[in-house]
């Protein structure tokens, strides 16, 4: 899977760049250092900027970069995220295992709160679903919730029940 124009277009890719984590450094295709240059903050992340000086006189340009330098971007904590690919990469059930023990239940949850699961290939169009089956809930409780949005049956359903729902005596 491509991430960047730069690999869609035949440039190198960031993945093509090593990480040296003892010199908070990058070392390019080429075999330049592309040093720290400074930190921003983007979208409350704190990104660290990277770029060789060597890249104006580079053989390689071309093929790396259409402006003068080639930058390379860190989120901070991109460790943590190498580290998880580096554990997924030696053992892919990993990713299975999980979608069964943690996505599925979280799916359900949000069914039981009247929220829609993501769709996925087993599920029948929505035009075609049964609410009440589909969330497994008695109408009354689905209505009741206050983040679904009650029927006219539904209404109904919760006004009888309270007309035959007995009174506690006064204490």
């Amino acid at each position: 899977m491509l991430t960047s124009n730069a690999g869609a277009e035949g440039r190198f890719d960031k993945r093509d760049f090593i990480y040296i984590a003892c010199d908070d450094e990058y070392r390019c295709p080429a075999g330049e250092r592309a040093i720290f240059r400074f930190a921003t903050i983007e979208n409350g992340r704190t990104i660290r900027k990277y770029w060789s000086s060597a890249c104006p006189g580079c053989p390689l340009k071309t093929r790396c970069t259409t402006g003068d330098y080639r930058r390379i971007a860190r989120w901070e904590h991109e460790a943590v995220l190498e580290a998880m690919q580096v554990r997924l990469d030696r053992q892919p059930e990993l990713m299975r295992i999980r979608r069964c023990t943690v996505e599925h239940p979280f799916w359900h949850h949000q069914a039981l709160d009247g929220l829609d699961p993501p769709p996925d290939a087993h599920a029948r169009p929505r035009a075609q679903r049964d609410e009440s089956a589909r969330a497994g809930l008695q109408p009354e409780a689905r209505d009741a919730h206050p983040g679904h949005r009650a029927t006219a049956q539904g209404a109904a359903d919760l006004s009888r029940k309270a007309r035959f729902t007995p009174q506690k005596p006064p204490l």
